[in-house]
């Protein structure tokens, strides 16, 4: 039964001065969790209301009030009983007073407002507080931009440009237990051959018996422009379907599962997944021994509490985006062939400041396997992304994520550790490796934030996935997911539509843009070209600033070739083996094109980030409908936007 009025919970919102505490803090209840999502005076004065998101395990009612603790008395007005609805998220807009108006209008330091949550005569209540900065123009504080650890110029006691954004980042531990297993059972790393290439059986795998450098994580960014939200998560393990067999534990699941947890703030189809491509991370696919049904669960429920949390804890924020040449880190499997020459070559960052220039976050986009340790090492890790995330944050402040990019036929360079030559097997080595190449990629993300510039105009966020569908030629990897289990090779991808009908196979694709930078986002290993004929494509405001890739997110689907021409060196390397004997078979020795699903989606992907592209900038089919390739592909277009978290269509 619900609750009377005079057993109700009551809100109290008071603000302290610019001595309160500059992080927010929240305070666990059983029954009752609170957040202020509002991010400035500003937006409070523009807006009129304060932003609440409250949520309750029980159907209760909630009479909400507003107070000002050393100032007038009213900075809300009082407001009627309100509704909660047992496991659901409530957005309560708290519309502020005349005298709330003009506080923060006039206000020029930071104020901290506390949300409290008061049930019946509770003496200790939940709480959680916020911080408000303040972008007034006050005498005395003079404009222009502030620099800080990691680029910018300027500052003293300026306020800097006016926050555009708000960011936040959350991170989870995805570590079994210290020996490696998750509660007795084994977790086998994904990569490297099938089931790691043992001779005694297809499920033999590599089985983790340790954990290296604190591990793998999954680590969540939550993006907004004041109206428009977007998320994304990485998770450090070799790859992860779109959906599974088994149980409901795939990508749009987590997708789907954010979207529940936030009550809607943040739909599904504007969260984006993806996974690192660790060969020394879990393997949740079941094509290299898999992972225990449990383990698998608390990988996803981890993920969505990152995100979450991410969403959560936004912080306002103005955002800048810089890049460096870096081929040198890189290696090409086929540089020796001119039709796949070309390198997606460019490291990218984003990152997010405060107004005095002070780092909030680093974003890092950049292209090389996550394969510095070889098939030796059984120690689970997220590979050198895992120490890239430490390095900058130790190095540029604030909180740091990685994003994977185009990764076929693209591997790291120089994966040594250069004061030792040990296997991978032994720990101290493998974590020397990690370092010493993680340091190298950290070390020219400085060098593009040297030169990173403001991503200046209105604040614009817009998030749209894709579902497409194409005719799978792998009979080979479509016998695995059909009758893999009884070979014991448990693929796990999901075999209904709209992932799998008859031999078509359904993926996602995801477009992003963040102010004039595109994201955009493939279901697998994508050739380099796919990236670059994309940016090509893309000509006016997007090019002011330039582009990012995520690989393997939604889905993955192994190597995607494009274009057509690049395709006869990687199906010799997969059949023939290149050596200095006379050539054999060696379909593994070589996987590009042995893990190659279809013929096709190389160019039926490309056109669809080409459509992304022209809708996310206002410009509909302009960019796919100018490349003649794309007229083969006319089934796409049908599919509306979100088709991939709402199939079928209600």
């Amino acid at each position: 039964m619900k609750r009377t009025l005079g057993g109700a919970a009551v809100l109290v919102l008071a603000l302290g001065g610019p001595g309160a505490a500059a992080k927010p803090k929240h305070k666990r209840h059983p029954l009752l969790t609170v957040h202020v999502l509002t991010l400035t005076q500003q937006e409070a004065r523009k807006s009129g209301v304060l932003r609440v998101e409250i949520r309750s395990r029980r159907d209760i009612d909630v009479k909400l009030r507003g107070l000002v603790l050393g100032k007038p008395p009213h900075l809300v007005a009082p407001t009627a009983a309100v509704d909660l609805p047992a496991g659901k998220t409530v957005n309560y807009p708290l519309r502020l007073s005349g005298g709330g108006r003009h506080l923060f209008a006039r206000n020029c330091r930071a104020l901290t407002v506390r949300v409290m949550v008061l049930r019946g005569r509770k003496k200790h209540p939940t709480h959680a507080d916020r911080k408000l900065p303040s972008t007034a123009k006050c005498p005395g504080r003079g404009g222009g931009g502030g620099g800080g650890k990691g680029g910018g110029g300027g500052g003293g006691n300026s306020p800097g440009p006016a926050y555009t954004y708000s960011i936040g980042l959350g991170s989870r531990s995805i570590d079994p237990d210290p020996d490696g297993k998750w509660k007795g059972g084994n977790v086998y790393l994904g990569g490297y051959g099938i089931s790691g290439g043992q001779p005694d059986g297809l499920d033999q795998g590599r089985a983790a018996n340790g954990i290296l450098a604190g591990g793998p994580s999954v680590t969540a960014l939550a993006l907004s422009d004041g109206k428009h939200p977007f998320a994304f998560a990485t998770i450090e393990v070799q790859g992860w379907f779109v959906a599974n067999k088994d149980a409901p534990y795939g990508l749009v699941d987590m997708r789907k599962e954010v979207a529940k947890e936030t009550g809607g703030a943040l739909k599904a189809d504007q969260v984006l997944i993806q996974s690192d491509h660790t060969h020394g991370g879990a393997d949740p696919m079941g094509v290299w021994g898999g992972v225990p049904l449990s383990f698998r669960k608390f990988m996803f429920d981890q993920t969505v509490a990152a995100i979450v949390d991410a969403w959560q804890h936004r912080t306002p924020a103005n955002l800048y985006y810089g890049w460096a040449p870096a081929r040198d880190l890189q290696s090409n499997q086929f540089d020796y062939d001119a039709s796949n020459k070309v390198m997606d070559s460019d490291l990218r960052v984003l990152q997010a400041r405060k107004s005095d220039g002070t780092p909030i976050a680093t974003i890092l986009d950049y292209s090389a396997h996550p394969t510095v340790l070889g098939s030796s090492n059984q120690h689970i890790t997220g590979d050198w992304p895992q120490e890239a995330n430490k390095l900058m944050a130790q190095r540029f402040g604030g909180q740091a994520m990685t994003i994977v990019g185009t990764l076929g036929r693209t591997q790291p360079a120089d994966r040594s550790c250069p004061t030792s030559n040990k296997s991978d097997s032994d720990p101290d080595e493998a974590a020397c490796k990690l370092d010493h190449y993680a340091g190298r990629v950290v070390d020219r993300a400085a060098q593009a934030l040297e030169n990173a510039t403001l991503l200046a105009g209105p604040p614009t966020i817009d998030a749209k996935s894709y579902l497409i569908q194409d005719p799978a030629h792998n009979v080979v990897l479509l016998g695995f997911g059909a009758v893999g289990d009884p070979i014991g090779i448990p693929l796990n991808r999901s075999l209904t539509p709209p992932w799998l009908t008859g031999n078509v196979l359904g993926t996602v694709t995801g477009s992003v843009r963040i102010g004039d930078v595109l994201l955009s986002s493939v279901p697998g290993e994508i050739y380099p070209q796919i990236a670059l004929k994309v940016a090509d494509s893309v000509t006016g405001s997007v090019r002011k600033h330039g582009f990012m890739t995520a690989g393997l997110a939604n889905d993955q689907l192994g190597y995607i070739i494009y274009p057509y021409e690049a395709y006869p060196e990687p199906i010799m390397a997969t059949f023939v083996s290149r050596g200095d004997q006379l050539p054999t078979p060696d379909p593994i020795g070589n996987d590009n094109y042995a893990f190659n699903v279809s013929h096709t989606l190389g160019g039926r992907v490309t056109c669809s980030l080409l459509r992304g592209a022209g809708e996310v900038f206002g410009f509909g089919l302009k960019y796919r409908s100018a490349d003649p390739e794309c007229v083969q592909f006319p089934n796409d277009t049908l599919y509306s936007e979100g088709m991939d978290v709402t199939f079928p269509a209600p």
